[in-house]
């Protein structure tokens, strides 16, 4: 299993996930990797789960999916207090996620001036340093980078929607459908018990 959070550990999704790995008897360790190594793994490696992810058209084949986990919007970010970008195809430049849905879904709509970076650290680090002029993130991913490395949370704002997704599972190709449908199971009777809302839904309200 691999997933990219970050220091402040366990996350409510890595507690959800152990919650499941208990329901469905699993003991596989849980690694922590940057993003494009988690996407590498899961398309080039048996065996593997990456989370959570974004269900996008352009993955849809290239992972099973167990979910949906939730539901968020995606929007633009400026540094506060910095000059308004009316259009972001013409920002100096957008800062994203290197592999993630987002920057694909940027190359997809064309945009041009994209900047990848590694992980969201380093992707925040640029806005706030001035070398780019918006980031394309999820909030709750944003407010988390924010809080880990010591920033205030009124240290960005939003200047515009992007695109909204469902955050899911994705297990590597070749995983048996036995495999993906007791994760399903699981997954499914966390919601039924209260299990997922205790552990993970209630508390990315918080």
């Amino acid at each position: 299993m691999a997933g990219e959070l970050g220091e402040q550990r366990p996350a409510p999704i890595v507690e959800l996930v152990r919650d499941l790995q208990r329901r469905v008897g699993s003991t596989a360790k849980i690694e922590f990797a940057p993003w494009a190594h988690c996407l590498h793994a899961a398309q080039f490696e048996p065996g593997v789960m990456i989370f959570p992810t974004t269900r996008s058209p352009e993955r849809e084949a290239l992972f099973l999916w167990v979910g949906p986990i939730n539901e968020i919007h995606s929007q633009f970010f400026a540094k506060s207090g910095s000059p308004a970008v009316d259009d972001p195809r013409k920002a100096m430049a957008i800062g994203v996620v290197h592999g993630s849905a987002l920057e694909a879904e940027l190359q997809r709509r064309g945009f041009t001036n994209i900047d990848p970076g590694k992980n969201q650290t380093l992707v925040l680090r640029k806005l706030l340093a001035g070398r780019d002029s918006l980031i394309a993130e999820f909030a709750s991913t944003v407010q988390k980078t924010l809080r880990e490395t010591g920033h205030p949370a009124n240290s960005v704002v939003a200047v515009g929607d992007f695109m909204p997704s469902r955050g899911y599972f994705a297990f590597s190709m070749g995983t048996s459908n036995a495999v993906i449908d007791r994760w399903q199971a699981a997954l499914d009777a966390s919601k039924a018990d209260g299990a997922f809302d205790r552990l993970y839904a209630s508390r990315l309200k918080d």
